[in-house]
């Protein structure tokens, strides 16, 4: 069986990275100050039997040697995640200026597959969405999850210049909409669409941005203030807890179908792939 992970100092540190350096920061300063003077502090035996005394003294020197370390560890984790906000900070500062010039056809065209879903990203949140980046390479296709209160919506951004984003990607999109349990889904490139991807989205709720509406909605929202949270961070692969590959004993993660006759049903597939090919249903 797969074990949990326990967390360890990354995970501190990106779970604290969310209060602002202004508070952390201080706070770090005063752990270490306080437990500075109880790591310096002579250990005092009291009055009393040499059993009691014994034991307060042991006590104290066990207080004595976690102050020892916490003095460093807590400033050094508050220190780090104060500057991993920084960064987020600068990140999204770049972002939202890059989303300001990509109204521009020539910029657009010119970024990175990254920068392009992260401007898409950003793009949602000036309309109200909560939106946050999934790990890349995402089984099905999926590169943005979007939030408006309970309901989740799925974003596939293309960064294709020349080819048309044709109907099977469309398609293949619906089939992991209704798989992930999501109302809706978007398809977003800086190019265009065939005619087949356009008539198969017509009566379903899944919508279509081509670059000229990707443009236009970046220019909307150009001097709007965010209507919802921007997390550049990716989201954690999914591995399935407690689930092994019956073949190698690694852990599986979830995974949805891209084709085939099982196209947008949901498996767990080894870790270690292309390495080994375990597979187990979801039920």
């Amino acid at each position: 069986m797969a074990r949990r992970k326990s967390p360890d100092l990354a995970d501190w540190v990106r779970a604290l990275s969310v209060v602002p350096p202004f508070i952390t920061l201080p706070v770090g300063i005063i752990a270490y100050l306080v437990l500075h003077y109880f790591a310096m502090k002579t250990v005092a035996v009291g009055a009393g039997s040499a059993e009691t005394a014994a034991a307060d003294a042991a006590t104290a020197t066990v207080l004595r040697a976690l102050a020892l370390v916490f003095q460093y560890l807590i400033p050094f984790v508050l220190g780090m995640s104060g500057l991993l906000w920084l960064v987020r900070w600068f990140e999204k500062r770049r972002v939202r200026k890059l989303a300001d010039a990509a109204g521009s056809s020539e910029v657009l065209a010119s970024i990175s597959w990254a920068d392009f879903e992260r401007i898409v990203a950003h793009a949602f949140t000036k309309h109200g969405f909560d939106a946050q980046l999934t790990p890349e390479g995402a089984d099905g296709g999926i590169d943005v999850v979007l939030h408006r209160g309970e309901q989740k919506f799925l974003v596939q951004a293309k960064h294709w210049r020349a080819k048309a984003v044709d109907v099977e990607t469309v398609r293949a999109l619906y089939g992991v909409m209704h798989a992930e349990g999501a109302v809706g889904a978007y398809v977003v490139t800086s190019g265009v669409f065939t005619k087949a991807a356009g008539d198969f989205a017509k009566d379903k709720s899944i919508w279509l941005y081509n670059g000229q509406r990707l443009r236009d909605l970046l220019k909307q929202g150009r001097d709007a203030l965010p209507g919802g949270n921007l997390t550049l961070d990716r989201l954690p692969a999914r591995v399935g807890e407690g689930v092994e590959c019956p073949l190698c004993a690694s852990p599986m993660t979830l995974r949805i179908a891209k084709q085939g006759g099982h196209q947008g049903e949901r498996f767990f597939g080894c870790t270690t792939y292309p390495d080994c090919a375990g597979l187990r249903p979801v039920d």
